[in-house]
């Protein structure tokens, strides 16, 4: 790994890892779209259904062959994901919102997938690279992708929140009768856990493969879904849970799970353990 510096950074084997944080910036943009108009138990819902195309972008861009079972998934997941953009028992007037929703999750979830691709290319690739710059690492991406994003939100925090600061933040918060204190707490949390998974995110495509993101995301799914329906149902009727949306979740993480699992490959044992 090249001693990380400015010229280093900007080095011309470097700045074509900047496509993963313009990635990730417009399919955070368009998700949050997404989480405003359906509701986090929809959102994550649909968002599982990246895994469709990832499994797409991966078998176009890295000329992966899926075997057959991970394609029966592949179509298990998309009949989960239409059954979720149909919601009759959403009200009329409420039905337009959701259904964007869904379209901007689904389009956040394209970005999302093209990350993964392009992700696991960089940090498989070998050839073209000179040898004082190797294939970059999983920290390396984490620092270009992350870091450009960082400073993104600062900007926009810096021109636009800043000076709005008491329209936008205080009173919001008196009107909604908030906790100021509870609420910084909270956004520790979601710091703590955004570093958290900036550091491992690279490192797992790295060692398992862009579509085993599947597994952690199918689990994420069913928490956040039964989580909003406890919470928030009450604030926002497509949180609240129905028969059709536990249908839907069980088919879309079953989908996903299940696409993971049919492409994992066993690990290679070592001589010493083969000797045994």
């Amino acid at each position: 790994m090249p001693k990380l510096s400015m010229k280093a950074i900007f080095h011309p084997e470097r700045r074509k890892l900047f496509i993963t944080a313009f990635n990730e910036l417009i399919a955070f943009a368009v998700g949050l779209l997404g989480l405003s108009y359906a509701g986090s138990g929809l959102y994550q819902i649909v968002h599982s259904g990246s895994t469709v195309s990832t499994a797409i972008l991966t078998t176009i861009c890295l000329k992966k062959r899926l075997t057959i079972m991970q394609w029966m998934f592949v179509a298990t997941i998309t009949i989960g994901l239409v059954i979720a953009a149909e919601q009759p028992d959403v009200p009329r007037d409420s039905y337009a919102t959701v259904i964007n929703g869904v379209i901007f999750t689904l389009t956040s979830c394209l970005f999302y997938s093209l990350n993964y691709v392009v992700v696991e290319y960089f940090l498989s690739s070998s050839s073209g690279e000179s040898t004082s710059f190797p294939p970059p690492t999983g920290p390396e991406l984490s620092l270009y992708t992350h870091g450009t994003c960082l400073v993104v939100f600062c900007i926009y925090i810096g021109i636009h929140t800043v000076p709005n600061w008491t329209q936008l933040v205080t009173k919001s918060i008196e009107v909604h009768h908030g906790n100021s204190f509870r609420i910084l707490g909270l956004y520790f949390g979601i710091f703590a856990s955004s570093f958290l998974h900036a550091i491992a995110y690279y490192d797992v495509i790295a060692s398992l493969g862009a579509v085993y993101i599947g597994i952690m995301g199918a689990v994420r799914s069913v928490s956040v879904f039964a989580a909003s329906a406890m919470f928030f149902c009450e604030l926002q009727e497509s949180q609240c849970y129905s028969q059709r949306k536990g249908m839907v979740t069980f088919i879309v993480t079953s989908g996903a799970v299940g696409y993971s699992l049919a492409g994992k490959k066993p690990i290679p044992q070592t001589s010493n353990e083969s000797n045994l």
